[in-house]
């Protein structure tokens, strides 16, 4: 199932970009029936007449002139309002040192029968590479040597991979500032907890032949004193199809804590919930969540280990098919 996510992404890449159908930038959709620009257009007329062109010359020029002014203002509004979200993010990628934790994983997926596995975990980047992760139980069993040494080999290889991909993607800072120029775009101050609650949403995407989606919410809650990540939240508004997958549902959360008052927040706690189907057939529901815990600062074996939990990406916790 991950190979073939995997060709669907080269796949819509080498797509032309004209297939493609999206909502225009938000920050270009201009209201132009409200009072505000109609009193900056009737301004800018009358400043172009009393500059010698004639009233339909003016009309014309004083709209580019006023559109352009209005798409300016909101983009740098919204640039403006996203920074606070941006240097929060920002400060997840401040160096901490190496850390080990427990990670306690719980899968449930549900097609005919429903099925439970609980998988505990340790990390220690104090440990040499080839026993920087242990498996600690599955469904409360501990593994003899043999599964413990199969598990090592491909949890490591997995985990380099997954390293390689989170260092190649765009740092999230850039993310959201790009998202809120682009998308609808909202933030909420709540005086009485002290968060900011930072909304985005996607319209409807659409590429001939290959994808159809229906938007996605995206949300972040940060503490307003600190300015620390609390949150982030992710929900598709409907289906998506992708080159014969249909996901019918997609949510999926990240939780951060405080360990350490002089260090960004480290994660807590990832879920992710995903339904859907391939080709037709019903590949169920599947579950999933991460719990990280007992953080213990430790000495660093070799500085390349010195890295934080992420997200859960779906080629992660998608099933495969037999």
């Amino acid at each position: 199932m991950a190979a073939l996510f995997r060709s669907v992404s080269a796949a819509i890449l080498l797509l032309c970009a004209g297939c493609v159908s999206a909502p225009p930038p938000a920050y270009r959709q201009i209201d132009r029936k409200s009072d505000t620009y109609q009193e900056a257009l009737a301004h800018e007329v009358e400043q172009q007449i009393a500059n010698g062109k004639s009233k339909s010359e003016a009309q014309n020029g004083a709209e580019k002139q006023v559109d352009q002014q209005f798409v300016k203002a909101e983009k740098k509004r919204r640039t403006e309002l996203v920074k606070p979200l941006q240097e929060a993010l920002a400060a997840l990628e401040r160096p901490a040192g190496c850390w080990a934790c427990t990670v306690t994983t719980t899968t449930i997926t549900a097609k005919q029968t429903s099925k439970r596995l609980v998988q505990v975990e340790r990390f220690d980047p104090f440990q040499p590479e080839n026993r920087l992760w242990t498996l600690v139980s599955v469904n409360g069993v501990a593994p003899d040597e043999k599964k413990q040494q199969s598990y090592r080999h491909a949890k490591l290889r997995n985990w380099k991979n997954e390293q390689k991909k989170q260092s190649a993607r765009k740092p999230p800072s850039e993310y959201v500032r790009t998202s809120a120029i682009l998308h609808e775009f909202s933030c909420a101050q709540s005086e009485l907890t002290n968060q900011a609650t930072y909304t985005f949403e996607r319209g409807p995407f659409h590429m001939t032949g290959v994808a159809d989606e229906a938007g996605r919410l995206e949300v972040y809650t940060v503490d307003t004193p600190s300015r620390s990540i609390i949150r982030h939240y992710r929900k598709a508004l409907g289906p998506t199809s992708l080159l014969g997958i249909r996901i019918e549902e997609d949510e999926r959360s990240t939780d951060y804590i405080i360990v350490d008052p002089t260090l960004p927040p480290f994660v807590a706690k990832t879920t992710f919930r995903l339904r859907g189907k391939y080709l037709g057939a019903d590949f169920g529901l599947t579950e999933v969540e991460a719990v990280y815990s007992d953080y213990c600062k430790v000495k660093c074996y070799d500085d390349r280990f010195e890295v934080k939990a992420g997200e859960l990406s779906v080629l992660e916790i998608l099933p495969t098919f037999d």
